[in-house]
This record gives structure tokens, sequence and C-alpha cells, in this order.
């Protein structure tokens, strides 16, 4: 979980020695062998067939877990609807806010 692909079989040893998948663990839980999770350098999502990947690999169109479609980047003075109904310019919004259609700001 460095910011590169983590495949959905990739599994982490906890310090406690509990082995779980890589994806299911929060930045900076304490790790075997004294280590932590480290956090993904850039925003990652979770496509339908589980793979975690970096967002900024993921083109439009891409089929996420949850059922949502990856979005288009938006440009700076384009305007979103936000999940609430709200419009506002797409460089206004912060990344991983929820817009209308299920999606999130990339």
């Amino acid at each position: 979980a460095d910011g590169s692909v983590v495949s959905a079989s990739e599994t982490v040893t906890l310090a406690d020695g509990t082995v779980v998948a890589a994806k299911d663990v929060k930045p900076g839980t304490p790790l075997a062998g004294g280590g932590a999770m480290p956090a993904p350098k850039e925003k990652m999502v979770t496509l339908a067939d589980g793979t975690v990947m970096p967002a900024s690999k993921v083109k439009p169109g891409t089929k996420l877990a949850g059922g949502v479609v990856m979005p288009k980047p938006a440009e700076g003075d384009e305007f979103v609807t936000l999940a609430d109904g709200t419009k506002m310019k797409a460089s206004e919004v912060p990344p991983g806010t929820k817009l209308a259609g299920g999606g999130t700001m990339p």
C-alpha cells in the first residue's frame, strides 16, 4: 500500500500476528517487524473486482466497488452536482466529496 496497485488478495501481518487483507488496513496500523502501514501517496479507489489502485490510474467509466462508475475528471471551471443536489465549481470541491449519481470527487 505504498501508492502502487494493491491486489485484492495481498495480505499483511499485523503486530499481533493476525494476517489480514492489505486493503483493509488503515495507515499507521502497527505491523509485524515493528513497522506501520504506510499512507497511500494519493487517493486510492477499489475497482469492482476488489483491486485497490490510485485514482489517477483509473479511466473514467471504469466500474468501481459498490456499483458506481469512476467519474471523468472535472475541469476547474466546470460545475459538478454534489450528492445533496448542490452545484459547485469542480475546483472548489475537495477530493472524496460525494457526488450526485453515487460517485466521489477524485
